[in-house]
């Protein structure tokens, strides 16, 4: 899908921070003191952005970017060191003049520190007129630069890390619960000896396999604690309600909705359906520790949760994330990782891409060459970096990458389980490329030779939407996803379409005549209420389509699609105005396919090499509101969700690095009413489920989890024991085995220290561990031996992935 670059702009709300105004405390090389430097008109603080970057004005979140402390005099002037090491300095002088922070900063890097009523500014030690702003006023991101002294936005304070009271981190709940009262104390979860569930049955999500009920939903925890905690716990039909962990139906609750009550004598949910004991089950786990979402045993982990009352409900039903199974493919283990994942943080609905140009991907029994032609294509772009470069493999792709019916069943059922509803997605009648190569005779031209596209774009090889074969095609296929996705939505895409073909087609020039439609534009909104009429009279759906369908819809057509706004937050509106729902997903911030931070905070071996300059983070996305074009008419929007494209998307683990942890920031945004977000809370709370995530195995962006801050010995020891792990000690490329022994007898030495922080044993084990650290990082390596042969490989973290079995390499199709 194409991409549109969309300004938004961020009101950044109170977030609940007091802080105790005053001059900062002066740190010294005994004893240091850290702040965050807060401009006072917003909760907006100054962060560093890589070394000799641009600081920028952002939320808290990130303590070692964003924590300074301040040395010097006043006579001297001041300086700000982060605890990254990087110190600020100005450009120069003169308003407009950037603040940037490095680790050698050139100069001007002493500044003066102002009274400014209960407040400060900082201005550089030899121009007071001139402070720290953010330019171009209070904006997320803003850089940081000089302004007038006097400018109402100047005053900051210094606010340590205890002062910044965060309201909505009581309890580290994704997302977090509509309402909560703490109560006192804990509940010892061993104390539990059953789960009691209503006798009276709860109707369970369509497609679930045979057999599941809140019996089986009770038994999963029940499972889980007993494989993580050595919990032991019966399940039974039951309608008492305290001594145990008891479900109880609660007819008055919305759906999807609970009510969780801990006390030291037990456990009480209340929820109406099976949705909203799902919800409640899942918030019970993250209370627990995060063990509980492992395969390990941990018997030694505080099996404990807190006494406290919650009463929640979603603000949104639509609560999604959506996933492009076309460009590259990800298997039924993966994508029910993901909705496995997903489920944990209260997502509802997997929006499935299963085809476009550059491959079918599902199996259509009366039409096979949709996945033995269909589905290959010849090669594949493997990188598609920001300077617009282009790489491609000489790989055959697709074969055999594709859900038969019975495979996508079996997905279905597994979502089901997990409260999660699926809607399917055939990309109509543009993005149309391989069902064309597979059967020419649906597109405009048949004589024209045409291959599944290996490169991402548009294409002008759309659906002859005129011949009636193509419209009993398209119900064959639609008739069977249908049957096999028991759920109310199915999407129709409808993107990105170009009418030249139909221009120049008598067969659809002749439909332009029977139908009225005035000319091509007409074309495609005849094509959803045509099929959105066969899918509502024969199986009860309602059709969902992208947000260009409203430029030609009829507003006299029966189907009443559901519109996907993409292309920005005002189709929103505009559907709204014709009286259709909508489903938000502008591509800012909401396209996972973007980058989460700029380039310069890309880590060294980051999974992704995003191609795009549009940067979604997880601020920016928990700041979006889905519903703030619609003002009174909320109800208009039905949700939100994350859109993952994969043209530059290869593989498992980059689409997981690219889910998480803005996903946990779209949970949340579609959980809770704008009024009750607090980004410092939800920051606060992600830090605990980095624990989560490696429990479940899904690899994650680190950029907005903080780093433990460890003791010299520990990062020396960390050091070590990741070089020991990574090395090949003796082979060509690396040092030799002695000075792998070396090492390994330093890092023993240090490790068997009982207190190796202040003793002399522990000093003396430190610096010798650190000087053989050093010895082996400058040793010299082991070199190729005369006269063998060796395999020279690419030494590029980018390329570590992308070229496997490929024995050509191609830029912009040319032999590099």
């Amino acid at each position: 899908m194409k991409r549109f670059s969309t300004l938004l702009l961020f009101i950044v709300a109170s977030l609940y921070v007091s802080y105790a105004a005053g001059f900062p405390k002066l740190s010294s090389d005994s004893q240091e003191y850290w702040y965050y430097l807060k401009f006072t008109q917003a909760t907006l603080i100054i962060s560093s952005n890589g070394d000799d970057a641009v600081c920028k004005a952002l939320l808290p979140s990130g303590k070692s970017a964003q924590l300074w402390k301040v040395e010097g005099s006043s006579s001297a002037g001041y300086t700000f060191t982060n605890k990254l090491g990087l110190r600020l300095y100005a450009t120069d002088t003169s308003q407009g003049s950037e603040i940037r922070a490095a680790a050698n900063p050139p100069s001007l890097d002493r500044f003066k520190i102002n009274a400014s009523g209960s407040n400060y500014t900082i201005t550089p030690f030899t121009n007071t007129s001139q402070a720290f702003n953010a330019w171009g006023g209070m904006g997320l991101r803003n850089d940081i630069k000089l302004y007038n002294s006097s400018d109402a936005n100047a005053p900051m304070a210094f606010v340590t890390l205890e002062d910044m009271v965060v309201k909505g981190a009581e309890v580290k709940v994704v997302p977090y619960p509509y309402s909560l009262t703490m109560g006192e104390g804990f509940l010892d979860l061993h104390a539990l000896t059953a789960i009691a569930v209503p006798s009276a049955s709860v109707t369970v999500p369509e497609g679930s396999p045979e057999g599941t009920s809140l019996t089986t939903l009770a038994q999963r925890l029940a499972d889980d604690l007993q494989r993580t905690a050595g919990i032991a716990l019966s399940v039974s039909a039951s309608d008492v309600e305290t001594g145990q962990l008891s479900l109880t139906l609660d007819e008055s609750l919305v759906s999807e909705a609970y009510k969780l009550s801990i006390t030291t004598e037990g456990i009480l949910i209340k929820a109406s359906d099976y949705g909203g004991f799902f919800n409640a089950l899942q918030t019970l786990r993250q209370l627990m520790p995060a063990a509980i979402f492992g395969q390990d045993s941990a018997p030694d982990a505080e099996w404990v949760v807190p006494c406290l009352t919650i009463n929640d409900k979603p603000a949104m039903s639509h609560r999604g994330f959506h996933l492009d199974i076309s460009r590259h493919f990800f298997d039924k283990a993966e994508v029910k990782k993901l909705l496995d994942m997903a489920s944990v943080y209260k997502l509802n609905r997997f929006h499935w891409h299963l085809t476009d140009d550059q491959g079918w991907r599902v199996e259509i029994p009366e039409y096979p060459k949709l996945t033995t032609v269909g589905a290959i294509r010849k090669e594949s772009l493997t990188i598609c970096d920001q300077s617009g470069d282009r790489f491609f493999d000489d790989t055959e792709y697709g074969r055999g990458c594709y859900y038969t019916l019975d495979d996508l069943r079996e997905v279905v059922a597994y979502a089901a389980e997990r409260n999660i509803q699926i809607i399917p997605e055939i990309d109509m009648p543009g993005h149309m490329t391989a069902c064309i190569v597979a059967y020419p005779e649906l597109g405009c031209d048949p004589s024209k030779k045409i291959e599944v596209m290996t490169e991402g774009g548009i294409s002008r090889d759309i659906l002859n939407v005129g011949r009636p074969e193509t419209i009993d095609f398209l119900k064959c296929v639609l008739g069977h996803l249908a049957e096999v996705f028991p759920y109310e939505f199915m999407h129709l895409g409808g993107d990105e379409c170009p009418t030249t073909a139909w221009q120049s087609n008598a067969d659809c020039q002749r439909l332009i005549q029977e139908e009225g439609l005035g000319n091509v534009n007409g074309i495609q909104p005849w094509l959803v209420e045509i099929l959105g009429s066969f899918l509502r009279d024969n199986y009860g759906k309602t059709v969902v389509v992208w947000d260009e369908l409203l430029a030609n819809w009829k507003n006299s057509y029966t189907v009443k699609p559901v519109v996907m706004s993409w292309r920005g937050v005002d189709y929103a509106k505009q559907a709204a105005d014709r009286g259709l729902y909508s489903i938000m997903v502008p591509t800012s911030p909401l396209y996972f396919d973007y980058p989460q931070v700029e380039r310069s905070q890309w880590e060294i071996d980051c999974p992704y090499n995003a191609p795009y300059n549009t940067i979604n983070t997880v601020d920016k996305v928990y700041n979006f509101d889905p519903r703030s074009t619609v003002s009174g008419r909320e109800q208009y929007v039905l949700g939100t969700q994350a859109n993952l494209w994969t043209e530059s998307c290869t593989s498992n683990r980059e689409a997981e690095y690219q889910y998480y942890p803005r996903l946990l920031a779209v949970s949340e945004i579609a959980w809770l009413p704008t009024s009750k977000k607090n980004f410092l809370g939800f920051y606060s709370r992600l830090q605990e489920q980095a624990a989560i995530l490696k429990a479940k195995d899904i690899t994650y962006a680190p950029h907005y989890f903080e780093p433990a801050e460890l003791t010299p010995a520990e990062v020396a020891i960390a050091e070590a024991e990741d070089i020991l792990a990574n090395s090949l000690p003796g082979a060509v490329g690396y040092p030799s085995v002695a000075e792998a022994d070396a090492l390994r007898t330093a890092l023993d030495a240090l490790r068997s220290v009982t207190v190796p922080e202040g003793s002399p044993e522990g000093q003396a084990a430190l610096a010798a561990l650190q000087a053989q650290l050093t010895a082996y990082k400058s040793a010299p390596v082991i070199l190729p031996e005369a006269g063998r042969l060796y395999k020279i490989v690419s030494a590029s973290t980018y390329y570590r992935y992308r070229f496997n079995g490929s024995s050509l390499y191609a830029k912009d199709k040319k032999i590099s």
